[in-house]
């Protein structure tokens, strides 16, 4: 089973202050990418149920 959550980022990434998972994620995926994510994009997660069973 799997969960996606979608959610728009509300700064740009130098903006944050905190450590929510929308700049913890805007961050990475910025120093791993080179990809800026300006506020009002959205962020997709998917979230896996890893002690279900494989099919």
């Amino acid at each position: 089973m799997a969960l996606v959550l979608k959610c728009p980022i509300t700064f740009d990434t130098d903006e944050y202050f905190n450590d929510s998972i929308n700049a913890v994620v805007s961050k990475m995926v910025e120093a791993m990418g080179g990809v800026h994510l300006p506020a009002g994009e959205s962020i997709e997660f998917i979230i896996l149920n890893q002690t279900d069973k494989k099919i």
